[in-house]
């Protein structure tokens, strides 16, 4: 019998393997789905992970395997935060 492995969106980005299966189980753990109400009758959508900064190199993994998005920093909380808040972006990925 021979073993044959299938890596279908399977990444490894500085190290850490990425694929659909462990960030959607990362997600439901840390992520969060919101949408912001802005005045006039504007709706924002919001993907974000949030985790401290000794995560960076998980958290810009994150980032380089959506290819969109950006990350905050915020020194008061000590934590990082990828984002996407583009609703083009968010159907694409």
């Amino acid at each position: 019998m021979r073993n044959t492995t299938i890596k279908l969106y399977s990444n490894r980005i500085n190290g850490i393997k990425l694929d659909p299966y462990w960030i959607s189980g990362f997600v439901q753990a840390d992520g969060c789905f919101c949408v912001n109400y802005k005045k006039p009758n504007r709706i924002q959508p919001r993907f974000s992970i949030s985790q401290k900064m000794d995560q960076e190199i998980l958290i810009k993994s994150i980032k380089k395997y959506f290819e969109v998005g950006y990350i905050v920093k915020s020194i008061k909380r000590n934590t990082l935060e990828y984002r996407v808040n583009s609703l083009d972006d968010l159907n694409k990925k």
